[in-house]
């Protein structure tokens, strides 16, 4: 559930609610550049948790190919869900995981997510 305004946006959900992978909404020049693993003016954003744990998997720009069924196609199916993953069907997993940062953010607890991040 997501209620927002002005760019401020709460979300709830019941333990076990994920997003799937995603880059945050950015400003692009062209059309072709939407497609490709740069932009600009991405966002940045704030999460402050209330209550319970969120666990946040934080890809850095270089391994997002990676992630990908063809890692040579910016336009190729990208994994949804990095908690369960058909191996062979998205060959270069492994070398994202490599790249990721989990972190577990506690009630109380802000984080910051950067434009880098996927």
């Amino acid at each position: 559930m997501s209620i927002g305004f002005e760019g401020r946006a709460q979300y709830m959900g019941p333990a076990g609610t994920f997003t799937p992978v995603h880059r945050d909404v950015c400003a692009y020049l062209s059309l072709e550049e939407a497609f490709s693993d740069t932009s600009i003016d991405c966002s940045y954003s704030w999460s402050t948790n209330i209550a319970g744990r969120k666990r946040w998997w934080l890809f850095p720009p270089e391994v997002t190919p990676c992630l990908r069924r063809f890692p040579d196609q910016r336009t190729s199916e990208l994994v949804r869900d990095v908690r369960d993953v058909d191996e062979t069907r998205i060959p270069r997993l492994r070398e994202a995981w490599e790249g990721m940062l989990v972190i577990d953010q506690e009630p109380g607890e802000t984080l910051f997510v950067y434009d880098l991040a996927v």
